[in-house]
């Protein structure tokens, strides 16, 4: 394929096929300008010729196809998210970088990179390349037909097959189509409600249920029609009971960040709880939080549920994270992807012991003569929350047998696997409202976990480059010098703090591309002379710490 992207000047066009005037043109064009059409040659090969170009070039196919035999769909994905990286790295530098227009010996994996991607060691680096440049056309050609697939289509082998290649799509090209899907569906400022929140009786009241700041903002927006929050910038308005302040974005992100706090706080609210590994005080990822699965018995809650899907989808389209800590499984669900029992076994060690146990037994010695006497067990299952829940109807009366004991462990490995789908799925029916629910096959469960709440690490690298200096106040200055080095020491969630002071939200935007606003330090000419007697303040509309006072030294923070 031939291709020409610049147009002959009209002296070499003059040499070619002598002078020509452009239609409706009053005199000829100056010998500087450049005149014509891009265009692309595409050869047409007749049968014979496809035959001897396949005679040609078979045994180099050959050679190639048997290099590339390694590569399964697990390479695949750890290239892309290599080659996102790569780019996310270059554009949060300011230095423009396209997958698309990446060339193979661009693309060269470090010895950190191998050792996240082990699956990626000892494959040669020029077979590496070569699949890069595999993957780079599959996605040049695949931008352009993305919005011919039908999402919703569930049964359809091409919908299945772009679903099962989701992570084989660099990021820019699924989320530039994403994005621009978004903003067709998306509502006018005009049209943006506005809402009253009591923070005051949020904090006396006991029933968070009731007067919660969630649960006050779902009582004036869950029964809105969801074409209503899809805002670009703000989905909706929100003035403070007894609290000065306009809403300019920063009540704004508040109001979400607030939201994200009560729904991580079980005694506020009963939608999230934390998982088992917290509760029982093993394993790993103790901070992470799983849905509440009896929410579903009380029809309010199961709102509740909904409406946490429409704050998902608000906070994607105002890129505005919310500060929740929740587990691939339920990102999973939300995307339709898989769930694997390393899933949950990541937030409820042990809880496969028994299913592997009964899977197992006959390389424990265990005979039918031996079993009922040793295994007690009925066709029941502890709950995440250690709660009895039957996998047949009146499974507590239902003893487990030899002859059936492989049913009752394919039963208690689905319910694992399932248990917190139903939830899930009323979440899911909240997003529908506010983005284009099937589209979201399209993403893997990092994409939607990202979008969603940000990036669980405040860089503040990324931070420094988005900052800008105003009122005496210099990037240069030491006591400025002395802000970043304190900010560096902090821990993530003293960092998170610092950002909900200035800005509202506990999380930075995913990438630099996505900052609204810079953040802006000024200075307090009143401080002048007497720094110390004053603290800094914050506009949190503007994310700016204005009114910086110079400090005369690091240790006075």
């Amino acid at each position: 394929v031939l291709s020409s992207d610049e147009m002959m000047s009209t002296s070499e066009a003059d040499t070619a096929v002598g002078p020509l005037m452009a239609a409706g043109d009053a005199t000829t064009a100056t010998t500087n300008e450049k005149w014509g059409v891009a265009f692309t040659v595409v050869p047409e090969f007749s049968v014979a010729g496809r035959q001897l170009l396949a005679l040609r070039y078979a045994p180099a196919l050959k050679e190639l196809h048997a290099t590339l035999a390694v590569f399964e769909l697990e390479h695949d994905e750890a290239i892309v998210t290599l080659v996102n990286a790569y780019c996310e790295a270059k554009a949060e530098a300011s230095v423009p970088c396209d997958p698309l227009r990446l060339r193979p010996d661009e693309f060269h994996p470090t010895d950190d990179d191998l050792t996240v991607h082990t699956c990626l060691g000892g494959i040669p680096l020029p077979t590496l390349q070569a699949r890069f440049l595999i993957l780079r056309n599959f996605n040049a050609r695949l931008q352009h037909v993305l919005s011919l697939i039908d999402y919703s289509a569930t049964e359809s082998a091409l919908t299945r097959c772009i679903r099962a290649l989701r992570g084989c799509v660099f990021q820019t090209v699924k989320l530039n189509w994403w994005f621009s899907i978004l903003k067709e569906q998306q509502t006018p400022a005009a049209a943006r409600p506005e809402i009253e929140v009591d923070r005051l009786k949020a904090a006396e009241s006991t029933n968070g249920v009731l007067h919660s700041v969630y649960a006050q903002s779902f009582a004036q927006l869950h029964p809105l029609q969801g074409s209503l929050l899809r805002g670009h910038d703000r989905a909706f308005k929100c003035q403070f009971v007894g609290e000065f302040g306009d809403d300019f974005g920063g009540l704004y992100r508040e109001i979400l960040a607030q939201m994200s706090t009560e729904l991580q706080t079980p005694k506020v609210l009963p939608l999230l709880v934390p998982c088992p590994n917290e509760i029982n005080k093993v394993g790993e990822n103790r901070e992470l939080f799983v849905p509440n699965i009896h929410l579903r018995n009380d029809p309010k809650l199961v709102h509740m549920a909904e409406f946490l899907g429409k704050l998902m989808g608000i906070a994607i389209r105002s890129k505005t994270p919310l500060d929740l800590n929740l587990p691939p499984v339920v990102w999973k669900y939300l995307v339709d992807q898989p769930v694997v029992r390393s899933d949950i076994e990541s937030i409820h060690q042990g809880c496969f012991q028994v299913v592997d146990t009964i899977n197992n037994i006959t390389k424990h010695g265990i005979t039918p003569n031996m079993f009922d006497d040793l295994i007690d067990a009925s066709f029941t299952v502890l709950s995440s929350d250690k709660q009895e829940v039957e996998l047949v109807p009146g499974g507590k009366q239902v003893r487990v047998t030899w002859d059936d004991k492989e049913e009752y462990a394919q039963a208690a490995e689905a319910y694992r696997l399932s248990e917190f789908k139903p939830v899930c799925q009323d979440v899911a029916r909240g997003i529908a409202t506010i983005l284009p629910l099937p589209t979201l096959g399209l993403l893997t469960w990092k994409d939607l976990a990202t979008l969603t709440c940000g990036k669980y690490t405040v860089d503040i690298d990324l931070l420094k480059r988005r900052t800008t200096y105003g009122d005496g106040c210099s990037g240069t200055d030491p006591h400025i010098a002395y802000f970043w080095d304190v900010l560096r020491e902090f821990t993530d969630a003293q960092r998170s703090s610092f950002l909900r002071f200035v800005w509202g939200r506990s999380r930075l935007p995913t990438h630099a591309a996505d900052f609204t606003q810079d953040f802006k330090i000024s200075g307090m000419p009143k401080a002048v002379g007497k720094a110390d007697s004053y603290l800094p303040l914050a506009h949190t509309c503007t994310i700016s710490s204005r009114d910086h006072p110079v400090r005369r030294s690091r240790s006075r923070r």
